[in-house]
């Protein structure tokens, strides 16, 4: 019986799940750098904005505005194709 050069299929499961502990491991350390993060910026501040006025940790401020910046980014992306821009609609 021939015995194939090299064993891809056992090579390949074992590069998934190398590849799955790192990602594991990745989304520990984000989880644990968030809550480090969220613990060190408790202290309220308050944002004006056009007469309202809203009172948040600085924490949840940067957490708001980096959902905020990152969803123009996808809208702003969305709008550019392959031919270049495109308005929306």
């Amino acid at each position: 019986m021939e015995q194939p050069a090299y064993e891809e299929p056992s090579l390949r499961r074992r590069g998934r799940s190398v590849g799955a502990v790192l990602r594991l491991i990745l989304v520990f350390l984000c989880v644990g750098l968030g809550i480090v993060f969220t613990l060190q910026n408790t202290e309220a501040v308050t944002v004006a904005f056009l007469g309202w006025s809203l009172t948040l940790s600085r924490a949840l401020l940067i957490f708001l505005v980096v959902v905020i910046g990152t969803l123009i980014g996808w809208l702003l992306r969305s709008m550019v194709g392959d031919e270049g821009f495109r308005p929306l609609g």
